[in-house]
């Protein structure tokens, strides 16, 4: 039999297996299949489609709810930032009102000025005052310098607790001098003595000494001697003292006890210093007036002084030096004297000192000075009827005659940055802080006082007083 019956008869028997019922319901569900899988298509489609439309939607909501994340995020940080911030100034109040809450401020200002129940603090203020002085009344022809503080191109403000001897400056071995009528003032070797060495301090102040000294000497600011000092446990500085150096037998004070020097009680206590050196070209001056002056001296006096303001950083020039020359346009005028005026621009004539003539003379005798209208100065050069201008203007060439008188208005210049960071270093000490200025000049502060340290000393004070008056 050949393949292609086999084949046919195959055929046959799957025809008569597969009969037509079978093979029509074999097509029915084999379509039915098809249309089941065509509306699983559709329905897959649309469900894709759908799903797709969600997805797309979670994406663009991710994408802004990241953006809004990191909004929050920075805004987060913002605001942690301010927060941080805040807080480091609320810490920092809190901690300036802790240090403040038993604080007074005091104020006070002389040739030294002593500061009682300070607070160990920066300065609130402080303020330099020049001052220009005479060793004597000047003429015509006896003319006396004016020095001002601050003449040598510095001075030194000091800042010490209440012992003001250095220790540092101690001689042993040493003796000072005090022979007012040989005016021996040299410093020896001697074995039973020791000094002070030259110890800083300022004019016209009452130091009071711990232990009785040997005698000693008082130095202008130069180093030269100006006279003696007896012995005893205090001493008076005399005008122009710059240095005191005292004597101490060493059978009665031995070398290195604790030895003080204060303005009120000497009570020892370790010697601490600050110093602060400013700049003065061109000197600090300062006249007597009797009204309307920038600084008033322990005495009562007025004076119109060039300033520095160390808290404002900035000097203020109040005196203008001014030499009298031929060329300026002088007129003669005078009852008793030829006195001979000059009109002076930008100027008040409160108060003149002058090298030839002086305020302290009456106007109508040789050598007095008199002022009007507040910019015309007229000086009394000879008896009266004895000299014409031409005389005066020839006196003037041939002299250097300078006054120093009071500006309209103060010229403000800024101070160094280096000497205003010098000043905002400076802190007082507890409980009493010293503050003195080299060269005549005068100080005004202000300062933090511990209301402890207060109430204590004014209870003191108030027990004192009861006491006395018990009978």
């Amino acid at each position: 039999m050949s393949i292609k019956d086999i084949s046919a008869n195959i055929r046959k028997i799957r025809e008569a297996v597969y009969g037509r019922d079978v093979r029509e319901a074999i097509a029915s569900s084999i379509e039915g299949m098809d249309a089941n899988a065509k509306a699983y298509a559709d329905s897959a489609r649309k469900s894709a489609q759908a799903a797709e439309s969600s997805v797309t939607a979670a994406t663009n909501a991710a994408e802004e709810a990241q953006g809004a994340a990191s909004a929050a995020a920075a805004s987060a940080q913002e605001a942690g930032s301010a927060a941080a911030e805040a807080v480091e100034v609320v810490a920092a109040d809190v901690a300036h009102l802790t240090t403040r809450q038993n604080l007074l401020t005091g104020s006070v200002s002389g040739a030294a000025a002593v500061l009682p129940n300070a607070f160990a603090a920066p300065l609130l203020g402080l303020r330099i005052f020049g001052k220009s002085t005479q060793d004597g009344t000047p003429t015509p022809t006896a003319p006396v310098p004016i020095a001002s503080a601050g003449g040598s191109g510095t001075i030194t403000i000091r800042l010490t607790g209440e012992n003001l001897l250095n220790p540092s400056l101690f001689q042993d071995g040493q003796y000072q001098n005090f022979d007012v009528a040989s005016a021996n003032y040299g410093i020896v070797a001697n074995g039973s003595y020791w000094i002070t060495g030259l110890q800083p301090c300022v004019p016209g102040v009452a130091y009071h000494v711990s232990h009785a000294c040997g005698g000693g000497c008082f130095y202008d600011e130069t180093q030269q001697p100006l006279g003696a000092i007896s012995v005893g446990e205090s001493f008076r500085t005399p005008a122009k003292c710059g240095y005191f150096c005292l004597n101490f037998e060493k059978s009665a004070v031995a070398v290195g006890t604790q030895v003080a020097i204060a303005l009120g009680d000497a009570i020892y206590a370790p010697y601490i210093e600050q110093t602060l050196t400013l700049q003065t070209p061109n000197a600090l001056p300062g006249i007597p007036v009797s009204s309307g002056g920038n600084y008033t001296d322990e005495n009562g006096q007025q004076w119109v002084c060039d300033e520095v303001d160390l808290a404002r950083g900035v000097y203020l020039q109040r005196i203008t030096k001014i030499k009298l020359t031929s060329s300026m346009n002088w007129a003669k005028a005078g009852n008793n004297v030829d006195r001979y005026f000059c009109m002076f621009d930008r100027i008040n004539t409160a108060g003149v000192l002058c090298t030839h003539f002086s305020a302290a003379i009456n106007s109508e005798t040789v050598g007095g000075i008199a002022t009007s209208s507040s910019n015309i100065i007229g000086f009394a050069y000879a008896e009266n009827g004895t000299t014409t201008v031409s005389d005066f203007e020839q006196f003037l060439d041939e002299n250097d005659v300078f006054i120093w008188a009071a500006l309209a208005t103060p010229v403000e210049t800024d101070i160094s940055a280096d000497e205003v960071a010098a000043y905002k270093a400076l802190t007082t000490y507890a409980p009493t802080t010293v503050i003195s200025v080299s060269g005549g000049a005068a100080v005004e502060t202000a300062y933090q006082r511990d209301i402890n340290l207060t109430i204590s000393s004014l209870e003191s004070a108030i027990a004192a007083a009861a006491a006395s008056a018990l009978p």
